[in-house]
């Protein structure tokens, strides 16, 4: 079992590696650390190392930076999202697995026959994150789960033998990622008929990629790395 170990950085070591990072080559160096073994896609791994610290605390505006990666199969959408969510300290789900009531809050029968609410993997993982793969395989009732958590940080959810309802924070990062509806990109179609995904959540995601083909340089790094990891096995 993997243990999140919470680290606290001084005043002044936070200044220190401010100073650091105004240069161009020490921000670079920390963008190829995200995720190393998966080569390309630099802008992706930027703009989520940006979401991993969000954005500034404002009581008028979401904080949250939430991201949709969206693309053809075997482009390292999965593996983008299992690294974001360790190094957010926060989950990775499958999002075929995921209901309403699991993401958000459960009822849970005790021995006894009583029900009692269970926080989900959004109240949890508040402040932190939730990786969510395969999105576009989510029903759509259980895509709607994540519209109050996007937009106002909260869910809410009916409470066992009481009238109402109860409201639980829930400021989680979201990251998405899903495949195009019929496989590929097909340019006559709109993002919207491309992508299988409840049409008011698509607002709630501060930036979309949509992540096609690899450019030639970045096919070139992955074979160097191919023949070099063959290199050192024989």
């Amino acid at each position: 079992m993997e243990e999140n170990i919470e680290v606290t950085l001084s005043q002044d070591k936070l200044e220190e590696i401010k100073q650091l990072l105004k240069d161009p080559l020490n921000e670079k160096r920390l963008i190829d650390s995200f995720a190393p073994h998966i080569q390309g896609h630099s802008k992706i791994k930027e703009t989520l190392l940006y979401a991993a610290v969000s954005g500034s605390k404002s009581t008028t505006k979401r904080t949250r930076i939430h991201i949709a990666l969206i693309g053809n199969k075997s482009k390292g959408k999965s593996e983008l999202a299992e690294e974001f969510s360790k190094i957010t300290g926060g989950t990775y789900l499958v999002g075929i697995s995921t209901t309403k009531a699991g993401l958000g809050t459960g009822m849970v029968k005790l021995p006894d026959g009583t029900s009692i609410s269970k926080a989900g993997p959004l109240v949890i993982y508040s402040g932190k994150s939730v990786s969510l793969d395969e999105f576009d395989k989510m029903d759509g009732e259980d895509q709607k789960a994540l519209y109050d958590c996007m937009e106002q940080g909260i869910v809410t959810s009916a409470k066992a033998s009481l009238s109402g309802e109860e409201r639980l924070i829930a400021d989680t990062t979201i990251l998405a990622a899903m495949n195009f509806k019929y496989g590929d990109w097909d340019s006559n179609l709109t993002i919207m008929e491309n992508i299988n995904i409840y049409p008011a959540l698509l607002s709630r995601f501060a930036i979309l990629w949509r992540i096609l083909e690899y450019s030639d340089i970045e096919v070139q790094n992955i074979a160097d790395s191919v023949l070099g990891l063959t290199a050192d096995r024989t």
